[in-house]
């Protein structure tokens, strides 16, 4: 298809008429009087300037496609790199600044032939070399000109500078002809401050276009030293940073900064440039001048937001049009940025929303607060807190942001805990008692400052204030204090029955609640759920406890409550401590580590039973390293905000730490301070047996089975399965091995899983050895190491303090091999934590027959002992001789006795 053609096809798409006939080839056209040759001269870079080679490069690249378009907004230094590019284009370049009057069709042509005609591309006697001066360009002349132009003599580079001065539909619709079926040898780079009016589409599918646009344009931190060392001014980092942040890398905002340095103003480079006459001015001129005046007024006003939505920007403008006026802004490069999101969310330049609020200021200087005001309750139609309450301060009014912060006090316990605690410190002290909500406010700055003494004067004097006659109480300041309450008194005293009773108190308050009287209804609930579960837990009511701290995750997690989520992740962790699930703890603790590792919060508070059951649970593990980092952890957590369970629990972590690293009247003395430092408003039976679990366990261990004995004999009836197994254990120590055995059995029957099974289990097979039943031991002992090993618990096996154990796990390796691995690093560290036996001269054996020794407990012959250990049967069979004459024994089942009595096995 010919040019003719194409262009007669490409006006009946758009409804003009097509041409009638072939146009005359002494066509006339109308050239440029001389006057206009300076809009054909590329722009001087001013002295200073910095050639910026990146995008020189970007630009270098962009021109071997058909169409490069530069788009930003006024300043951003899209002339000046274009200049800056020109000289080293290995292309002619010509130049053409586009003016209001270039949208007259034969006055754009005519620059545009003249433009190129400067650079001598066009040659003698061609198709635009013929055409003469007349008073018109038709369909038919641009359709010579386009031809024209596939005769250029080279490649041509043709810059449209302020290409957004064409408005007018014929000339735009004339370059969609020539993009249509471009000229081989011309390329086009457009400057425009808004998005090019061209049907661009079809080169982006084509991938025929490279787009420059403001983030590329912004200066960085080298080109803006470079900058300021041009004009020989000495910036610092920091005021470099600065000046980087408040302009955003804007170039003309970076050269007013430096002309603010020179001219000798004081302080940063732009502070106060909103102020300055050049900002305002350059901004005024090139950004506000052309705006109409609701538009400039609908600016104005909503530039005291960071960022705004249209529906924002609707309630506090009542302009119906919003969405409409911020994408019109956007496209047109008005220093409006939008942010991606949905609904869409804009941002002003900082520089352009400080102008903006200074004339606000000026114009309409009691608006302000109102504005603040309006957004703080379309903020809170959303339900977006921090925001509503921000504008609330703003506005300076104290009353309504007291009465948000009530509504929304479950807040402090979520991600957005600093910054809300930020809003409220900016409450003035002498408004915080002129209202209840004011003075719960101020009880929650209190709170996270770890300041608590205070708390119950500031929550009678709140009580008071309710009970006088102006006293207002609203559903919200109740449940307030009814949570303040139960998280400061009961918890800070450690009374757990009195938690729950203020947990549930809340329960039933928040069960004929609505959303519309109290916003953070399910908030408050988790709150009340997870403080309930908690005083369960404590109060030795571990059935209910489960199913509140799992309600309590649940309604967390479904409302964002990070900290409720970590605290009742936590105390299920707790919870499988004391059920003796070591693999339920571990999970769940460390889940809750991660979480508060992920969510800046893993020296809260609320962290700290999650710490403590990790150090728990890894000291079951025997992984003692790691217990002790996590207690570390969880100890520093609770320093910052000291509750009394944490205090006691703390004490008996560091206790069973001691007892793992031997050192048991140090764990002794842990325990009594523990006991003695309690506070002594602590009501925490779950606690309080906990600790004498714990002195038994050092009881045990250090020989003095007799006290745990007198500690639980006269209670066997009342004793929790853990209770029972360990006073099996003592009675296994001191001969009673019927009672030891239906101990544990009892032990068993309650809790068939988990670490007491693992006890129980291991005390039935060492009365079962030690009654001669080896059978019934065997398979005991495999019970209590399948347990084992399911659950990540090699304590048991480790520390219960008997060698017989020993030589019974020696032979479980044998007689289930599916143990074998597990049973090998129970028997390394046993043999590491245990001092090797000490041997009379008469019976000294050497290493090697110790080793055939450990083995005949075994059901191994002697050539399976042999392979075993790698040497000849002969060589068994002559350290089975010398066994037999060291111990004065003539068979293999007497030397096995004889061992046992001498300790050797």
């Amino acid at each position: 298809m010919n040019r003719e053609n194409a262009h007669s096809v490409a006006a009946d798409d758009r409804g003009a008429t097509p041409l009638a006939r072939p146009p005359d080839p002494r066509q006339p056209f109308d050239t440029p009087h001389r006057h206009h040759a300076a809009r054909h001269a590329r722009p001087r870079l001013t002295e200073g300037s910095v050639v910026r080679r990146r995008l020189t490069d970007l630009v270098d690249a962009g021109v071997r496609r058909l169409v490069t378009v530069v788009c930003a907004g006024p300043g951003w230094g899209k002339t000046e790199l274009a200049a800056s590019w020109a000289p080293t284009s290995t292309d002619p370049v010509a130049w053409l600044t586009v003016r209001p009057d270039d949208n007259d069709r034969t006055r754009f042509w005519a620059h545009v032939v003249a433009a190129l005609d400067g650079l001598d591309a066009i040659a003698p006697g061609s198709t635009l070399a013929r055409l003469e001066p007349s008073t018109g360009v038709t369909d038919g002349t641009l359709v010579r000109i386009l031809d024209g132009l596939d005769e250029l003599t080279k490649p041509v580079v043709l810059v449209l500078d302020d290409f957004h001065e064409l408005r007018r539909r014929r000339v735009l619709d004339d370059l969609d002809d020539l993009l249509l079926y471009p000229p081989e040898g011309l390329r086009l780079l457009l400057l425009t401050r808004s998005e090019p009016a061209l049907r661009l589409h079809r080169l982006r599918l084509a991938g025929d276009i490279a787009e420059i646009r403001a983030p590329d344009l912004a200066f960085r931190e080298d080109e803006a030293t470079l900058l300021f060392a041009h004009r020989e001014l000495r910036v610092t980092c920091d005021d470099l940073a600065h000046v980087l942040e408040r302009t955003e890398g804007w170039a003309a905002g970076l050269q007013l900064a430096a002309a603010s340095l020179a001219g000798g103003r004081r302080g940063r480079p732009v502070d106060g440039l909103a102020g300055d006459d050049g900002v305002t001015d350059y901004l005024t001129r090139e950004v506000l001048t052309d705006l109409p005046p609701n538009v400039r007024r609908f600016l104005m006003r909503t530039s005291v937001f960071d960022e705004v939505c249209a529906d924002l920007a609707t309630a506090v403008t009542g302009e119906p049009y919003s969405q409409r006026i911020l994408e019109d802004l956007e496209r047109a490069n008005a220093f409006v940025q939008g942010l991606g999101s949905s609904p869409r969310w804009f941002r002003y330049h900082p520089l352009l929303r400080d102008v903006l609020r200074h004339e606000l200021a000026v114009e309409s200087p009691g608006a302000v607060p109102e504005l603040h005001r309006q957004a703080a309750r379309w903020y809170h139609g959303q339900n977006a807190v921090i925001e509503s309450l921000r504008h609330a301060a703003a506005a300076r009014d104290w009353i309504h942001l007291g009465r948000l912060a009530v509504m929304w006090l479950p807040v402090v316990v979520s991600a957005d805990r600093a910054a809300f605690v930020a809003v409220l410190r900016q409450i003035p002290p002498n408004e915080m008692s002129t209202s209840v909500e004011l003075l719960l406010s101020a009880m929650l700055v209190q709170y996270t400052a770890g300041d608590y003494a205070d708390v119950p004067r500031r929550i009678a004097q709140a009580r008071d204030l309710l009970g006088r006659p102006s006293g207002r109480g609203t559903l919200a300041v109740e449940v307030a204090l009814l949570t303040i309450e139960a998280a400061i008194t009961a918890r800070r005293r450690g009374d757990m029955p009195a938690l729950v009773d203020a947990a549930t108190g809340t329960l039933a308050r928040l069960a004929h609640a609505r959303f519309a009287e109290l916003p953070a209804l399910l908030q408050y609930r988790a709150i009340a759920l997870c403080h309930k579960g908690m005083g369960l837990l404590w109060s030795g009511h571990p059935g209910r406890a489960d199913r509140y701290l799992w309600a309590a995750l649940t309604a967390s997690r479904g409302v964002g409550l990070v900290l409720v989520e970590i605290n009742a992740l936590g105390y299920l962790a707790l919870l499988a401590v004391t059920r003796g699930s070591v693999s339920e703890a571990y999970e769940h603790a460390a889940h809750a580590v991660d979480l508060a590792d992920r969510r800046g919060a893993r020296g809260a508070t609320q962290a700290v039973p999650a710490h403590l059951a990790l150090a728990l649970a890894e000291l079951e593990h025997t992984n003692r390293p790691e217990a002790e980092r996590a207690f570390q952890e969880g100890f520093d957590a609770h320093r910052g905000e000291p509750d009394v369970t944490h205090v006691l629990l703390s004490s008996l972590v560091r206790a069973r730490l001691l007892v793992a690293g031997g050192d048991l009247d140090a764990a002794r003395g842990e325990l009594r301070r523990a006991r003695s430092g309690a506070a002594a408003t602590m009501v925490a039976p779950a606690l309080d047996r906990w600790h004498r679990l714990t002195e038994s366990e050092v009881d045990l261990l250090s020989g003095h089975a007799e006290a745990v004995v007198a500690r639980y004999g006269r209670h066997t009836d009342s004793l929790l399965p853990s209770e029972t197994v360990c006073l099996a254990r003592a009675e296994l120590a001191i001969g009673g091995l019927d009672l030891a055995e239906a101990l544990a059995a009892r032990a068993r029957a309650a809790a068939p899983a988990g670490l007491v099974a693992v006890w129980s289990w291991a005390v039935t097979a060492l009365v079962a050895d030690a009654q001669g039943h080896g059978n019934r031991s065997a398979d005991a002992l495999a019970n209590a190491v399948r347990i084992a090993q399911r659950e990540g618990a090699r304590r048991p096996l480790v520390s219960l303090g008997e060698r017989r154990l020993t030589a019974l796990l020696e032979r479980q390796r044998w007689l289930f091999r599916e143990n074998a691995n597990f049973v090998a690093d129970v028997l390394a560290e046993s043999t590491t934590a245990r001092p090797a036996p000490a041997v009379s001269p008469q019976t000294d054996l050497s290493d090697r027959e110790l080793e055939v020794l450990r083995y005949l407990p075994t059901v191994l012959t002697a050539a399976e002992i042999a392979v075993e250990l790698r040497v000849s049967v002969n060589t068994v069979k002559a350290h089975l001789r010398a066994i037999y004459r060291k111990l004065d024994v003539t068979r293999r089942r007497e030397a096995v006795v004889r061992a046992r009595e001498l300790g050797l096995i």
